[in-house]
């Protein structure tokens, strides 16, 4: 797992899922990306990301491309 994208409502987290084959060579099996959108509470809509979860993401490095 690793953080992609981070944003001011929101980020992205990409997941890599590996398996060793025959060989016993890692190989790639699934590639994902799943973004998370901050919401507040009380349904009042998107709000920024907080500083704690920032923080948590550190810095983004992508594991696909990212695409506009």
């Amino acid at each position: 797992m690793s953080t992609a994208r981070i944003g001011r409502t929101s980020f992205a987290l990409d997941f890599q899922v590996r398996a060793l084959d025959d060989t016993g060579e890692r190989t790639v099996t699934c590639d994902c990306r799943t973004v998370y959108v901050v919401i507040a509470v009380d349904g009042s809509g998107k709000q920024e990301i907080p500083a704690l979860i920032h923080n948590a993401l550190g810095d983004p490095e992508p594991l696909m491309p990212l695409r506009p």
